[in-house]
C-alpha cells in the first residue's frame, strides 16, 4: 500500500478502475480490494455510485 501511494500514479481520488491498474489485477479483485480498505480504515467512500464511486486516502491511518 505504502508504495502505490508514494508512486507517481497515485494523483487525487482512486476508483476501482484506477486500483484495478495501478494493482494490475482483475476489476473484481479491485473491488473487494477497496471494500477492505474502506474497511479498515486506510481509504473513505467520497462520492458516486457504481462505476463513478470515488475514494480518498486517509494518511491519519499510516
Amino acid at each position: 500500500m505504502l508504495r502505490l501511494v508514494t508512486s507517481k500514479e497515485f494523483k487525487g481520488p482512486i476508483t476501482t478502475a484506477k486500483w484495478a491498474k495501478l494493482t494490475s489485477c482483475h476489476i473484481d479483485t479491485a473491488n473487494r480490494d477497496i471494500k477492505a480498505l474502506v474497511s479498515y480504515g486506510f481509504l473513505k467512500q467520497e462520492e458516486g455510485m457504481g462505476k463513478n464511486t470515488h475514494y480518498s486516502l486517509l494518511l491519519n491511518t499510516l
